[in-house]
């Protein structure tokens, strides 16, 4: 099996969705009877979760690549304590039997949903940084790799442990623009794949669908679309789908963390 062959497959795994472009999803971004944003003491009580699975699979990952800790392109401290959503957090005995891909898969998606949330608080200006000699500014939402090149320039990461309990959020309908954004982005980014054959056999492209492409000015790595390689797509894809993820949830109260279909995008990506 190749590598994006094996690659297709655990985004599946860890999707739980079919790569087909002609597939349904259950999610469409803008729900009519959308309740609103959830607490922001719940939400912070989640990014909590997310930031402990971050610094596990960052520890992981530096392990296996030789570095000292303080090395890693991810400087975030695990958090002072995980009160609630224990069930989200990540098995440390599971993550061990990540392969490389799986991991490094599993690191994007988890970023993606770490950058959404601090996106979600950043307005407050109550996020402190975990050192003291860097910019206070919380990492925007970015993806595909940005937000790796923005830590090695020195902007700092965010511990939600100092984040006060009810801390201001984003207003709902900066949430709705920001989600609608990442759909089109990771619509496009699925788009991309589709269209060199790296996902599902048998796969076209329809005209229509090239025209929603033209549409959409997505970039990662610092580098337009057409001009990435296979791999850095794939985890431009991750550090998207954790996005939507989370902005899905956030705005959503009846919203699992965990639903089926909240990290796919649909098969327009203007819905």
């Amino acid at each position: 099996m190749s590598w994006i062959q094996g690659a297709a497959c655990l985004i599946d795994t860890l999707y739980n969705r079919s790569m087909n472009p002609k597939s349904e999803v259950s999610l469409p971004v803008h729900a009519p009877d959308r309740p609103g944003l959830r607490p922001a003491g719940e939400i912070r009580e989640m990014a909590l979760t997310v930031q402990a699975n971050l610094a596990l699979l960052r520890r992981l990952d530096a392990r296996r690549r030789g570095l000292p800790i303080h090395q890693h392109e991810i400087q975030i401290p695990a958090p002072r304590r995980v009160e609630r959503f224990r069930e989200t957090l990540i098995d440390p005995i599971v993550a061990a039997a990540y392969s490389e891909l799986e991991l490094q898969l599993r690191l994007r998606e988890i970023w993606g949903r770490y950058c959404a949330l601090c996106w979600l608080f950043h307005s407050s200006g109550m996020l402190k940084k975990t050192d003291a000699s860097r910019r206070d500014v919380a990492p925007p939402l970015v993806g595909g790799a940005t937000g790796f090149q923005q830590i090695n320039s020195g902007e700092g990461m965010v511990d939600f442990s100092t984040l006060a309990a009810y801390a201001p959020l984003e207003c709902f309908t900066s949430v709705e623009i920001k989600l609608a954004e990442v759909h089109g982005f990771l619509w496009r980014f699925r788009y991309e794949q589709e269209r060199r054959g790296t996902n599902s056999a048998g796969n076209t492209t329809s005209e229509e669908r090239g025209v929603f492409a033209r549409q959409i000015p997505a970039r990662a790595f610092g580098k337009k679309v057409e001009d990435c390689t296979d791999e850095e797509l794939l985890l431009a894809s991750c550090e998207h789908a954790g996005m939507l993820a989370v902005l899905r949830w956030a705005s959503h109260r009846r919203l699992a963390w965990d639903a089926p279909g909240i990290m796919e995008a649909g098969t327009n990506p203007f819905q």
